[in-house]
């Protein structure tokens, strides 16, 4: 197979996730802006950090590694207030917590690829630099999605969404290709420039570290984004995690005050396929 025919096949595979998600209610035009979209995205293997602009829309987003703690009351608050989400679940967290990702697919959110085990897959963590780590091939990373989408298919019996995030953020151009032969497209989160960040970095629970933030301090780093930046808040990816080492000043206890004073200010909650409405 051709690489241009392996592309339009995997194209053809992932508008099929697509169209399987759960939040995807679309017809006529926007189902038209949602493929143009995702095909331009898929064609080019870019990463998504932020939506349109101009689009008064955010996307909670949360990934799940290795714990747990947190999922129950984020489906919770998510449910109380009527919000749609986007998860990203590695193959290791389906395997420990199957109902929890059964509950999240009936809930009706996007749920995409995290990989397997959650390696790195860039020298970041030793150099600052986004090398392809050595040992991470093409065969290396499609088994990550490939075993992940297996497990939650027999798991759910749903399809993911065809969006994956890298683990610890770490990709590159090169990484991301190898995903778009699979049919998926990398979804990072939005950065304001500097160090401003919609990355809660929530998962510290170490109070004396550095990157350690207050419950308090997270949830007005998420509504205050909006503050000097061109556009806003709009079309924002927010980070969050399911699991949490906290024993106290849990984040997630903020999110039902994130979603009603980021409504206030005008913005809508959607998934990530919500997002690519908007997009062009």
């Amino acid at each position: 197979m051709t690489a241009r025919r392996k592309l339009i096949f995997f194209t053809v595979i992932a508008l099929c996730g697509v169209f399987a998600c759960p939040a995807f209610r679309a017809e006529g035009e926007e189902a038209g802006a949602i493929v143009r979209n995702f095909q331009v995205l898929l064609a080019s293997a870019a990463s998504l950090e932020r939506g349109n602009a101009r689009a008064n829309v955010v996307a909670l987003t949360f990934d799940g590694g290795w714990g747990c703690e947190a999922t129950e009351p984020i489906l919770d608050t998510l449910d109380r207030h009527k919000a749609r989400a986007t998860f990203f679940i590695t193959g290791e967290y389906i395997k420990r917590y199957p109902d929890l990702v059964r509950r999240i697919v009936a809930a009706g959110h996007d749920v995409g690829n995290h990989t397997y085990s959650h390696p790195h897959l860039t020298t970041w963590n030793h150099s600052h630099t986004m090398r392809t780590k050595p040992g991470v091939t093409r065969e290396f990373l499609h088994d990550q999605l490939n075993r992940t989408h297996l497990l939650f298919y027999r798991t759910t019996s749903k399809k993911f969404a065809p969006y994956w995030r890298a683990p610890y953020g770490e990709q590159n151009g090169e990484i991301r290709r190898w995903a778009a032969e699979l049919g998926y497209v990398h979804i990072g989160w939005t950065r304001g420039g500097g160090s401003r960040s919609l990355d809660t970095l929530d998962w510290v629970s170490n109070p004396g570290s550095r990157l350690y933030r207050s419950s308090e301090s997270i949830a007005r780093r998420i509504v205050n984004f909006d503050r000097g930046i061109s556009g806003g808040a709009s079309g924002a990816i927010i980070l969050m995690h399911l699991g949490s080492g906290r024993k106290r000043d849990y984040p997630f206890e903020k999110l039902g005050w994130i979603i009603e004073t980021m409504r206030r200010k005008g913005y809508e909650f959607v998934t990530i396929t919500g997002m690519l409405r908007y997009l062009s």
